[in-house]
């Protein structure tokens, strides 16, 4: 109760709602129940929701939401490089655009500079990967939540039936000029799948795996895995087997006292 006096953690971190009864310790913020149904739609790995009121807090999530707060979260999000890089502000970003991991964003930019592996990307992983191209994410009205939404293939014409659960969407109109539309919904006309005009890159929006449900879509597997395949056989017969200075950055950041190294040195 006493952290909740301090920072605007008063007020929801998201809407700005009054008196928030739920938080998230990953982050330390506090947040409205509407605001926390956006949070699980997010999934866990990304935001795990307490209540205030009903759940038990761990020693250590008091003690990230004491050191956090909504103003220190807000004033960590405009000062993020990421964030300046692509020029928005907490009050025009989307709730997935402030927690859905601003360095997970930046990785997959750096990963689709640096290297030629095929990527594919599946709901949440679509969306952190038109953010990672400069596009733009937008709440829909209702959101869909089904095992039989329509979505048009725009290369070959066809309708699939898919399984999906989401609440927010890629903005097509945003997508830069290497990449375009792959599929739409049907239902809204909302955007269900980007793809790269000339590169192993694309992503779906709906949930190809989808099982139990519809499996009109599933040989978007064999699609990737044939990318991978080629991938593999055009590498040249000598392996660098030295890590990449992704890689090593990354790692770098993972492990207590180990500073970032560059390419040449780990030679």
């Amino acid at each position: 109760a006493a952290i909740q006096k301090e920072s605007k953690n008063n007020l929801c971190c998201d809407c700005n709602a009054p008196s928030p009864q739920w938080a998230s310790p990953k982050f330390g913020v506090f947040i409205c129940l509407s605001c926390a149904g956006v949070h699980r739609g997010l999934g866990v790995h990304i935001s795990f929701v307490r209540s205030i009121s009903m759940d038990a807090f761990k020693q250590i999530e008091i003690e990230r939401m004491r050191l956090g707060g909504n103003e220190n979260w807000k004033t960590f999000f405009e000062q993020h490089e990421d964030t300046k890089m692509r020029g928005v502000t907490w009050d025009d970003a989307t709730i997935a655009e402030r927690y859905s991991g601003e360095e997970t964003i930046y990785n997959l930019g750096r990963l689709m500079e640096t290297s030629s592996v095929p990527i594919m990307g599946i709901c949440l992983g679509h969306q952190l990967l038109a953010l990672a191209t400069g596009a733009r994410t937008i709440k829909l009205k209702y959101g869909n939540r089904a095992h039989n939404i329509p979505a048009l293939d725009l290369t070959t014409g066809q309708c699939h039936i898919t399984s999906q659960n989401h609440g927010y969407a890629v903005d097509s109109s945003t997508l830069p000029s290497d990449f375009k539309e792959y599929f739409v919904n049907l239902n809204d006309g909302s955007n269900e799948g980007m793809m790269h005009k000339t590169r192993p890159i694309f992503s779906t929006q709906f949930h190809p795996e989808a099982k139990g449900g519809p499996m009109d879509s599933s040989y978007l597997f064999d699609k990737y895995l044939q990318s991978v395949q080629l991938f593999k056989d055009n590498q040249k017969v000598y392996r660098d087997n030295r890590p990449t200075q992704l890689m090593l950055d990354i790692l770098s950041h993972e492990r207590v006292g180990v500073e970032p190294v560059s390419l040449a040195s780990a030679a």
